[in-house]
């Protein structure tokens, strides 16, 4: 979803939703349905009739210039693989042809689909008006976050979920500048995650020259089927001691 600027959970609780439509943040791929030319395509450009025939036969019966997320009901963007492509839904999230609020929007989405009841594959993101209870939503369902859309022309916001993970760092892949750290996962896997600064490498070789065990906690939105974290980001890196000592406490 484009232009949405990512805010945390304290940012996010204080919105105030007479000025804010929240919806569900659908995990798929963006995609634009053009009506004149017949074409689901994806933010790269890419013609996508192919792969989802079943939601192209409900977006030419809908009949509108239309723009939302192909995703697998309740999945992430790594569930839409060319086994489940048939399961996928179309989630509209903007009449492309409606010059008009947000609000707006999604009551000219609702009546399309009312009227045109037998569009299976054709969904909306679900509103909410109470922000506990949709956050309550998504911790206990595993989805993605929320978005927040200006009512008054002000900028839009995105909320993801982001786990916590505290792993060790058993290596590090040189590139032209950073380069990534390899790290041991719960599952005893190991996989890779950007060094994202100069400063991290040079305080991890550091550590390892001083004979230090290094370790970094990190963010994630999942985990893979192979117990991988999905991109993952670092939020500090550390000896052992330092980054394990509140669950010592």
């Amino acid at each position: 979803m484009p232009n949405f600027k990512e805010i945390n959970y304290d940012e996010a609780k204080h919105l105030n939703n007479g000025s804010y439509l929240m919806e569900s943040k659908i995990d798929g791929t963006c995609m634009s349905w053009n009506n004149v030319t017949g074409e689901l395509i994806s933010e790269r450009g890419c013609i996508r009739n192919d792969r989802f025939p079943h939601i192209v036969k409900d977006l030419k019966v809908l009949n509108r210039n239309v723009q939302g997320e192909v995703a697998i009901p309740f999945g992430n963007v790594l569930d839409l693989n060319s086994q489940t492509w048939k399961n996928a839904n179309f989630y509209a999230f903007n009449a492309l042809d409606i010059d008009d609020d947000p609000e707006a929007k999604r009551k000219e989405l609702k009546r399309m689909l009312r009227a045109n009841k037998g569009l299976t594959r054709i969904k909306i993101p679900f509103r909410w008006d109470n922000f506990d209870k949709a956050w309550g939503w998504v911790k206990k369902h595993g989805v993605e976050g929320l978005v927040f859309k200006s009512l008054l022309g002000g900028k839009d916001y995105k909320l993801k979920d982001w786990k916590e993970a505290k792993l060790q760092v058993v290596g590090h892949v040189a590139g032209k500048q950073k380069g990534s750290f390899q790290i041991k996962n719960v599952n005893g896997s190991v996989s890779g995650i950007s060094a994202t600064s100069v400063g991290y490498v040079q305080k991890y070789n550091q550590l390892i020259a001083a004979g230090k065990e290094v370790w970094i906690e990190l963010q994630y939105l999942f985990l893979t089927c192979d117990g991988k974290p999905f991109q993952p980001r670092i939020r500090q890196l550390d000896e052992k001691k330092e980054i394990l000592w509140k669950q010592a406490v």
